[in-house]
C-alpha cells in the first residue's frame, strides 16, 4: 500500500503542478482547492492514526470479517478512483485546471463518463478515499477517510457549478439535468 500511495501523492503533485492556470487567467475557485487538499491531508493523516487508536476489539471500530481481503479490496479501490481521475482530467484536456477557471475555447464535454457523471475527477478520489478507508480496515478510518474531503468536494461543485452556469446559461442547466452529480440518480 505505501507504494500505491506514493504513486498517488506523486499522480496529485503532477496534475497540481502541469494544470494550473496562466497567471493572467483569474481563478474563481474562492480558497475551494486549498479547502479540498487541506481536508484531504487531514483526513488521510487522521484515518491512518485512527486505525491504530481506535481499539480492535469487538467494542472497537476493526473490521475483522474478511481481513486482509479488504485490504486488498481498499488496495483496488484506490487504483480504480485513481483511474477515474486519470480518464476525467485526459478527457477533459487542456480544459482540466486545478483551479475553478473557464479557459478559452472552453465547452462542456458529455462523451463518455461525462454522459453520466458531471464530476468523475471528484468521484475518482473519493473512490481512491474510501479504498484508503477500507485499506486500514477500520470504520473510523473510513469515515475519517471520507467525512472532510466529501464536505469540501461539494463545496468545491457548488462553486464550479455555479460559475459554469454563469458561463454556459441554459446549456449547462440541461446537462445537470440529465446527468449525475457525483453517484447515480443523484443530481
Amino acid at each position: 500500500m505505501r507504494i500505491l500511495c506514493v504513486l498517488w501523492i506523486g499522480f496529485e503533485a503532477y496534475v497540481s503542478a502541469t494544470r494550473r492556470n496562466s497567471p493572467d487567467k483569474q481563478a474563481q475557485d474562492k480558497g475551494s482547492l486549498h479547502l479540498l487538499w487541506m481536508s484531504i491531508a487531514l483526513s488521510t493523516m487522521a484515518a491512518a492514526s485512527l486505525r491504530y487508536w481506535v481499539p480492535f476489539t469487538r467494542q472497537g471500530a476493526a473490521i475483522t470479517w474478511f481481513s486482509p481481503a479488504l485490504g486488498y479490496a481498499g488496495c483496488a479501490l484506490i487504483v480504480i478512483g485513481l483511474g477515474l481521475r486519470f480518464w476525467a482530467i485526459r478527457a477533459l484536456g487542456r480544459r482540466f485546471t486545478v483551479q475553478v477557471a473557464i479557459v478559452e475555447g472552453h465547452s462542456i464535454v458529455q462523451r463518455g463518463l461525462y454522459r453520466f457523471v458531471r464530476h468523475p475527477a471528484y468521484l475518482g478520489s473519493l473512490v481512491s478515499l474510501l479504498g484508503l478507508g477500507l485499506a486500514f480496515e477500520n470504520w473510523a478510518s473510513i469515515a475519517a477517510a471520507l467525512a472532510l474531503p466529501l464536505l469540501a468536494t461539494l463545496n468545491r461543485i457548488r462553486i464550479e457549478e455555479a460559475m459554469l452556469i454563469a458561463h454556459f446559461g441554459e446549456e449547462y442547466r440541461q446537462y445537470q439535468a440529465r446527468t449525475w452529480r457525483l453517484l447515480p440518480w443523484v443530481h
